[in-house]
């Protein structure tokens, strides 16, 4: 018998919350799957740029609250044989119908980032942030800086020419 704990991940049932837009369409706002997550992930690194070994300029990071509701916010599959329209329960999302960016920037943002946290939220996108986590973000960045001098130290060393007058 291992000492490795058997992973259980409880209930593998897709989250899903039914929406009503302010257009007074119905939606479900649906957990990311691997690839949604990744996608985020992705778009969220290259609006970091880093140039001297340091962090020199973000861009782009206000089209991520857009992008990942956009990849988690679905119709209402309306062909589905139960489907009724005040009856939220019956409401499931329609896997190829996504809303899209447009319609979503469209939106008041008082309505965009409400959607954008739920999404993070049911998805697990992001840490929580308590006290503990952040004392570990803290711990991990001043190790990268320690190491990062270190090495920029040695660096200057290496150049000094030796045995020059």
């Amino acid at each position: 018998m291992s000492d490795e704990k058997e992973f259980d991940f409880g209930s593998l049932e897709v989250i899903e919350v039914p929406v009503v837009g302010p257009d007074g369409k119905p939606y479900v706002l649906r957990e990311a799957n691997g690839d949604v997550a990744a996608r985020f992930n992705n778009a969220r690194g290259k609006c970091v740029q880093f140039r001297d070994g340091g962090m020199s300029a973000v861009d782009g990071q206000g089209d991520l609250e857009i992008f990942l509701v956009s990849l988690c916010l679905f119709h209402v599959n309306q062909n589905a044989a139960n489907w009724n329209l005040e009856d939220q329960s019956t409401w499931t999302a329609d896997l190829k119908r996504s809303v899209n960016g447009p319609v979503i920037r469209s939106w008041l943002e008082r309505v965009v980032k409400p959607l954008f946290q739920k999404a993070k939220e049911i998805s697990e996108i992001d840490e929580a942030e308590d006290l503990k986590a952040l004392k570990e973000q803290r711990e991990n960045l001043d190790k990268q800086i320690k190491k990062i001098g270190e090495d920029e130290a040695k660096n200057e060393q290496d150049d000094t020419p030796i045995g020059c007058d």
